[in-house]
């Protein structure tokens, strides 16, 4: 085998997986994955590119001037070239890969804190309701202040944690292609659309932010059923403790 046929071998013989399917379950391990191949293919280029550019250098130096040489280095030139644009390829998939992982990184610590303040929304609620469901109507005036001090200090923390949850999604909505439905002139609406045409590349695009769009959708759609229950039975309570109290003022006047 001559030294052509072995530059010819090893440039047929390296191979690249060009997609992988980002969003299973170890985002890490994949792009770590990724990352080795990328190496190991990079550094196989950079080292046919040494091996054509000292055959290049040995049969240009040698004395025998009857050689034809023209061909093949003609041949190693356009090798070179073409193992050149390759590298420069590669490198730019890296960049593509090492952008989406500080991408999703980011999205993942938003994650965390969307779960989270979704979480307490939701033990809010829950309290709330159960609050309302197993305690009576007051009898007194002073169980009517104290009543309607828990009742307005419960609506205050949950519209608080309403108003950061919503916050807090519209940020991980910038990050992974999802935003506020614009057409839905609800004040109180819960409702983000799909994005990613806004986008060219990056996280939005694969797989793990369509995941991630999905989930953050889905919580949203049942905090909003939990949270209209609650606004209803709510409401519903302030009527009762209102009426409560022009009854004790009734009292009050007819005493």
């Amino acid at each position: 085998m001559n030294e052509t046929d072995k530059i010819k071998l090893t440039t047929t013989n390296l191979d690249f997986h060009s997609s992988w399917v980002i969003g299973t379950a170890d985002t890490q391990q994949i792009a770590e994955r990724i990352r080795r191949e990328l190496n190991m293919t990079t550094s196989s280029l950079e080292e046919e590119q040494i091996i054509i550019r000292q055959f290049i250098n040995h049969i240009t130096q040698r004395a025998d001037q009857d050689l034809q040489i023209t061909e093949t280095v003609h041949f190693c030139q356009v090798q070179l070239e073409l193992n050149n644009k390759r590298l420069n390829q590669l490198r730019d998939s890296w960049d593509n890969c090492q952008q989406l992982w500080d991408q999703y990184k980011l999205a993942q610590e938003q994650w965390t804190i969307f779960t989270e303040t979704a979480r307490r929304l939701d033990e809010s609620i829950t309290s709330s309701l159960s609050r309302m469901s197993r305690t009576p109507l007051p009898n007194q005036p002073h169980e009517l202040a104290e009543a309607l001090r828990v009742h307005h200090n419960e609506r205050n923390e949950i519209d608080h944690l309403t108003l950061n949850l919503k916050t807090e999604a519209q940020q991980l909505g910038s990050m992974i292609g999802a935003q506020p439905d614009d057409h839905d002139y609800n004040s109180q609406s819960w409702r983000f659309i799909e994005v990613p045409n806004k986008f060219i590349s990056g996280l939005p695009l694969s797989t793990m932010g369509k995941r991630l769009r999905s989930e953050m959708c889905l919580q949203l759609a049942g905090l909003e059923t939990r949270w209209n229950a609650w606004d209803k039975a709510w409401t519903s309570r302030s009527i009762q403790l209102e009426r409560r109290g022009t009854h004790f003022g009734q009292l009050t006047t007819i005493e």
